[in-house]
């Protein structure tokens, strides 16, 4: 009929020109490149998905790279308020006291970010990963416990002097030789300011735990496999508008068609 051997010639220029604009696309190298990229992402995104079920990764702390990296340093600045009174009282010079304090809140935010991803990613980091990977997980292993006890051993050490010297200066007999009852106690407070920094350390460690996927290759996997999509689909945009017109052009002379002889639009695009 008729009909449908016009509709047939509008399909298959439609075809055609599509075609077309493949294989304007192949020339370019760029493209190809890029097209090649996502090909070899998404397959490997594919293999790791399967073996987690195809369940979305934790993406959190990559995708919000920024707000993750102002919470922890948010969680560091907790050492501001809990040692750098007592710091200034140690060092007696502001600026020391100042670049002291915003070293030790930067020692808790690494830390905690290399504790907290070391115990979720333990079994993989240190488990399914060839020697040379574990090497440098190990590594940060120790850097972040090492980090740990200097926060603690500076803020007890200095706290504790600090203290001695007022029980040294408010805690001696009065004029009339008679003694003084001093209610300092070193010891104890020390440990109430460990606790406060150790509390700040475990909020740091949670944050990180919850803000990662348990898989880091899973992570590494997703994260390429998103930005090579967003280039491929990037690359292509010009040429799916394109594609889209000649689409929308076609249906529109097969709609024609059909009206001319009363038919209504069968014979759509596959």
């Amino acid at each position: 009929m008729e009909y449908e051997a016009r509709v047939a010639k509008v399909r298959s220029q439609e075809t055609s020109e599509v075609e077309a604009v493949e294989r304007r696309l192949l020339i370019d190298t760029r493209y190809v490149a890029k097209r090649q990229r996502y090909t070899d992402a998404k397959e490997r995104y594919d293999i790791i998905a399967k073996r987690h079920q195809n369940r979305p990764a934790m993406m959190w702390a990559s995708d919000w790279r920024i707000l993750y990296v102002l919470c922890l340093l948010a969680i560091g600045s907790v050492e501001w308020l809990i040692n750098y009174d007592i710091l200034y009282r140690f060092f007696q010079i502001p600026a020391w006291a100042a670049g002291v304090t915003i070293a030790l809140g930067l020692a808790v935010a690494l830390a905690s970010h290399g504790l907290g991803v070391l115990i979720k990613q333990g079994a993989h980091r240190f488990h399914h990963r060839h020697y040379g990977r574990r090497s440098s997980d190990w590594g940060l292993l120790a850097l972040s416990l090492v980090s740990i006890l200097a926060v603690l051993a500076v803020a007890g050490a200095s706290r504790y002097v600090v203290y001695l010297h007022d029980i040294a200066d408010t805690c001696k007999p009065d004029v009339f030789g008679r003694p003084v009852v001093c209610d300092i106690h070193p010891a104890r407070d020390v440990l109430i300011s460990l606790f406060g920094n150790g509390l700040a350390i475990l909020v740091g460690i949670l944050f990180s735990w919850y803000t990662h996927d348990e898989d880091p290759d899973y992570m590494a996997v997703t994260a390429d496999f998103r930005q090579a999509t967003r280039h491929f689909h990037r690359a292509r945009r010009r040429a799916e508008r394109e594609i889209a017109a000649i689409h929308l052009r076609a249906d529109k002379e097969v709609k024609h068609i059909g009206n001319e002889f009363g038919a209504a639009p069968a014979a759509q695009r596959q």
